[in-house]
């Protein structure tokens, strides 16, 4: 069928000229099939049909074509590439169950509290506890700790198959036919809370977890190799709306405790007393750590030093502009691993440190920059590349900030960061 007649023109901002399309139909309403190869995909100066065609010329303001013949607002057959497709998948209205949260909040003098003191005193009393530590906060732009503790919900994505814990206590599992259906299922289920605005201008709730290396296969076109085992078998995606958040804030050194509870359910009055009485306590628990047997690595020097020439063909021949090759380390221990991340910290500069402990498994780190910065509706992007030591005199900083500035490798990588 032609797509134009009675259809929808939806404005995008992808350009399809030249680009590989494909025919989609609108399944039910969460899945769209691939129909390419079972009705030839026909479009209005699009050349050719069959299994794949190539849009040759749709006008500078033309994303896709798409039709809406029982004008419900979503396309039900389009022509469209595998990006334009996902901005659909993505957008289409959430049919989850949707929960209503009542917010209370109490503020906490802060001058004698440390987010450390604070993870440490609450790791104990509540399940699932979650770190985010700004160190670098001698201004207001990052003057914000965060710890979250005690999940409401809960969205796990393990390959294919999604497992949500819902706040009724109920849980739900689904095989995802199309991985690229895991990121909007994780919007479903950011949509589904109904949270008061309390008012703030920091986060005071929402969804805490992570992406892992293995979610890159859910937002792009690409399979890793399977022959490579992950260092953990840990979810790829794992994410929780908590009912409890404090927010740090150091530069004004002041806390704030938020407690979300579902709307007409039970609340417990002395729930945020006994919480704000807990931080206010002096007494830290303390744990040993110790390494135990020696250190090991999944490869050798020299296999490490094979890839590491490898790589370097690959920037000669204009591949890629960089490839950040690594090997894994693992070493035995018994004790306290929140220790491992207080030595961290202790020796690494970061100035964005984070702690997550899943119970099972815990994941920590930090970063020397914000990969991604939004306030309310301007995002903001901050690349690092290239830096040296200070030297202490005005001078002899200015003369390496040149060099830095007159070096092609440098230069070469603020282009991969921008671009």
């Amino acid at each position: 069928s032609t797509l134009l007649g009675g259809g929808r023109t939806y404005q995008q901002p992808q350009q399809l000229e030249g680009s590989l399309c494909s025919l989609y139909r609108n399944v039910d309403g969460k899945r769209f099939e691939d129909v390419s190869a079972k009705a030839g995909a026909h479009v209005t100066e699009k050349e050719g049909t069959g299994e794949k065609a190539r849009v040759r010329n749709v006008g500078k303001s033309l994303g896709v074509i798409a039709c809406d013949p029982d004008a419900d607002g979503w396309p039900d057959l389009f022509v469209a590439n595998d990006t334009v497709r996902n901005f659909f998948f993505h957008n289409q209205p959430t049919t989850m169950q949707t929960f209503p949260l009542s917010t209370r909040h109490l503020r906490v003098l802060a001058d004698t509290v440390t987010p450390v003191g604070l993870y440490l005193r609450l790791r104990d009393r509540y399940p699932n506890c979650l770190l985010l530590e700004s160190s670098d906060y001698h201004g207001q732009q990052n003057a914000f700790s965060y710890l979250a503790f005690d999940p409401l919900a809960r969205f796990e994505v393990r390959g294919q198959e999604l497992t949500l814990t819902l706040p009724d206590d109920t849980v739900q599992t689904e095989t995802l036919t199309d991985r690229h259906q895991a990121l909007a299922r994780l919007r479903e289920f950011a949509a589904s809370f109904q949270t008061e605005d309390t008012g703030h201008d920091f986060i005071t709730g929402g969804l805490f977890g992570y992406l892992g290396y293995e979610a890159v296969q859910h937002f792009e076109d690409l399979t890793l190799n399977s022959q490579k085992q992950p260092a953990g078998q840990i979810p790829d995606i794992l994410y929780s709306t908590y009912r409890y958040v404090i927010a740090v804030n150091h530069f004004r050194n002041e806390l704030f405790v938020f407690e979300h509870t579902l709307t007409g359910e039970e609340v417990d009055e002395s729930g945020l007393t006994r919480l704000v009485n807990l931080i206010r306590n002096p007494s830290l628990p303390d744990f040993k750590f110790q390494t135990v047997g020696e250190e090991q690595t999944n490869q050798t020097d020299e296999e490490f030093l094979a890839v590491l020439a490898q790589g370097q063909q690959h920037c000669r021949r204009g591949n890629v502009f960089q490839i950040v090759l690594s090997r894994r380390f693992q070493q035995g221990f018994s004790g306290d691993e929140f220790n491992v991340y207080r030595a961290l910290r202790s020796i690494n500069p970061s100035p964005y440190l984070f702690y997550f402990d899943y119970g099972s498994f815990k994941i920590f780190g930090s970063s020397p920059e914000t990969q991604l910065l939004i306030k309310g509706r301007q995002a903001s992007l901050f690349p690092i590349a290239g830096t040296f030591r200070r030297t202490g005199h005005d001078a002899e900083d200015a003369a390496l900030a040149q060099k830095l500035a007159d070096d092609p490798k440098e230069n070469a990588e603020h282009v991969m960061l921008v671009d």
